[in-house]
């Protein structure tokens, strides 16, 4: 039978106990970082798909060519806008700041641009039908900024793009090109920490994200944005 004494001292020790235990989401905020998790953005994230656009005003000229061209016809150079999205992989640190590193692949489809418009090959005219695009990132080093519930970030992306071009005249008939272009952007992006559920054993995070191209067949050439998810 304990004493009161040592009554006193258990009920101290677990009340003391009880207050260090790392808090849980609350109910009705289940969607908010967790005490519990490790940070998102932390270690290693196999999928971190994205969905956004891109703009190029000075869209490189690609030789296309077909059964009635008599040769490669250069397609006229212009603004072009894509829908873009793909899938990379990132690797990061913890809270505070910390280098990063990523890499993926990208793929884009015209929603607007020059390549829209039509060419003229002999006596035969061609009109544009599709432009397609799709991006191989070179390992990407960066540096993020991360406290509880928010990162910011910025890395340097260099990226192998081909460049693709589709004509078709009168009879169905196909002219296309493809390029093989560099691309340098500088990818700033501002994360929301979450744990959907409050029991994921790591948090994940939503980025806002913009990147001026620096440099793609001309400098200062455009930029691209959107939205990715940081899932696991």
């Amino acid at each position: 039978m304990l004493t009161a004494p040592r009554a006193v001292s258990l009920a101290a020790c677990i009340a003391i106990s009880a207050g260090s235990t790392p808090a849980r989401a609350q109910s009705g905020s289940e969607s908010a970082p967790t005490a519990f998790a490790d940070p998102a953005m932390s270690g290693v994230s196999p999928l971190v798909p994205h969905l956004g656009g891109m703009y190029m005003p000075r869209f490189p000229s690609i030789g296309v060519s077909g059964p009635a061209t008599g040769g490669a016809v250069a397609t006229p150079g212009g603004p072009e806008g894509f829908l873009s999205f793909g899938i990379s992989e990132y690797i990061g640190g913890g809270l505070g700041v910390h280098p990063t590193l990523s890499l993926g692949a990208d793929f884009g489809m015209e929603l607007a641009g020059a390549t829209q418009g039509s060419i003229t090959a002999g006596s035969q005219t061609y009109d544009g039908s599709s432009s397609l695009w799709w991006g191989i990132r070179l390992p990407s080093p960066g540096v993020a900024w991360h406290r509880t519930g928010w990162i910011l970030g910025a890395q340097l992306v260099p990226e192998l793009a081909w460049m693709y071009a589709q004509y078709k005249d009168a009879a169905g008939d196909r002219a296309t090109g493809n390029a093989l272009l560099f691309m340098a952007s500088v990818d700033v992006q501002g994360c929301r920490e979450y744990n959907l559920g409050g029991t994921m054993p790591r948090n994940s995070a939503v980025c806002l994200y913009a990147a001026p191209i620096v440099y793609a067949g001309d400098f200062f050439n455009g930029a691209s944005f959107g939205v990715r998810s940081y899932l696991f």
